[in-house]
């Protein structure tokens, strides 16, 4: 799978990050949560939960949400279905 790029810009407009994600998956069975696969500058590619209450990632996550959400409504990437983990041992 390719990478995305979603540029994230503060309130003025202006680009403070560009995020390069892939492989988005539900990780709720509400859909309110998304796991990517996020290339970091300096760890690499690690995994990442989009949820768009995270006010600590140091951007605004409910932008990339919702620029994933857009691109999976336009048929550009398909966000994979949630996978009931099952019951905890």
């Amino acid at each position: 799978m390719s990478w995305t790029n979603t540029i994230i810009t503060d309130p003025s407009g202006f680009a403070v990050a560009v995020i390069p994600w892939q492989s988005p998956v539900w990780a709720d069975q509400a859909q309110t949560m998304i796991d990517v696969t996020r290339h970091h500058p300096v760890y690499g590619d690690i995994p990442f939960t989009v949820d768009p209450t995270d006010t600590g990632a140091g951007f605004d996550v409910q932008q990339l949400f919702d620029a994933i959400t857009a691109a999976d409504a336009a048929g550009t990437v398909s966000i994979g279905a949630w996978v009931d983990p099952g019951p905890v041992a």
